[in-house]
């Protein structure tokens, strides 16, 4: 099964992303850091390049999955609002657009300030799907 998680180079998305290979899923890792996706690929994660404020690059850098987790963003107690805003308002949407032309219906989202500040993961689904609280979010498997 195949995952898409964008901030694999930053802290919760690489320990993801290293989680997921462990149990057997086919991992892409989307990131700003060459040199952390060199270390992704030497954990058996396929990393590819690109800013979420970039649409096109996340579009490129997407395709077919089962899911996405969308882990990148920008956090923190100071910096300008634009660039706060950039990254996770635009950066997202762009997430969004590149789910929705590859047809992922799988999104599950770590809201930057909730996870720096508390354990909590919003998980969206798509509209036609019915909400199952008794099915993991990402296998579909019975929990």
């Amino acid at each position: 099964m195949k995952v898409i998680i964008t901030g694999a180079t930053g802290f919760v998305g690489r320990n993801l992303a290293e989680r997921f290979v462990k149990d057997g899923f086919h991992v892409v890792g989307v990131g700003r850091s060459p040199a952390a996706g060199d270390v992704l690929l030497e954990q058996g994660v396929v990393f590819r390049k690109a800013d979420i404020r970039d649409a096109p690059q996340i579009l490129e850098a997407f395709s077919a999955a089962h899911c996405v987790i969308h882990c990148a963003g920008k956090s923190g107690p100071w910096g300008r609002y634009r660039d706060f805003y950039h990254t996770n308002v635009i950066g997202t949407r762009n997430v969004v657009a590149a789910c929705r032309h590859h047809n992922i219906e799988k999104l599950i989202f770590f809201p930057r300030p909730v996870s720096t500040i508390q354990a909590k993961v919003v998980i969206i689904f798509p509209r036609t799907t019915p909400f199952q609280n008794d099915r993991h979010p990402i296998t579909d498997e019975a929990n």
